[in-house]
């Protein structure tokens, strides 16, 4: 047993596996390499812009096979598509959030605070699911939120994981 499967038995519930190569197609609505639920890039773009995001750096760093990406950045239209995104934004408060996408989930971290400290990770979700994504196995693993709890980690689950609820969130609230 590796590091990685001792955190998830450790941390996390374990709701679903999927290898993004060798999942049964139709048995599972998110069934990995052709996982219904992980937009193409330009669909991803639509969504963070449908949400507020005008601004943001739009990056993958893996391939569909789990293999490094060396050049991250993105095109904006392309109808590729990867395991996961990674956009950053800049709040009007200089804050800057970390916003993913694996798999279809859409969640958000503040990354950077002027001149703060942050004493644990704040991890914003829009429901009781979290999707990870491991690319050594290439396979996603979906837990349930309340399991993950940890004294590192605090989950905010919010309504939207949108511009303006981001927003809200200043420098004084979060540090």
């Amino acid at each position: 047993m590796d590091d990685a499967d001792n955190y998830e038995q450790f941390y996390t519930e374990i709701m679903e596996k999927l290898t993004t190569s060798d999942a049964p197609v139709g048995e599972n609505p998110r069934d990995s390499h052709k996982s219904q639920n992980q937009p193409t890039v330009s669909a991803f773009v639509q969504e963070l812009k449908a949400r507020g995001f005008d601004e943001f750096i739009l990056e993958a760093l893996y391939e569909r096979d789990g293999s490094y990406r060396f050049n991250s950045e993105l095109e904006e239209t392309s109808d590729s598509s990867y395991p996961v995104y990674t956009a950053r934004y800049i709040s009007n408060d200089s804050v800057m959030w970390e916003i993913t996408c694996i798999d279809g989930v859409i969640t958000a971290v503040p990354t950077y605070l002027e001149n703060t400290t942050l004493e644990s990770t704040t991890l914003f979700v829009e429901d009781d699911r979290l999707v990870q994504y491991d690319a050594i196995k290439n396979e996603y693993s979906d837990f349930n939120t309340s399991s993950y709890i940890t004294k590192d980690v605090n989950i905010v689950v919010i309504n939207r994981l949108d511009k303006a609820n981001l927003d809200s969130y200043t420098k004084q609230i979060l540090g």
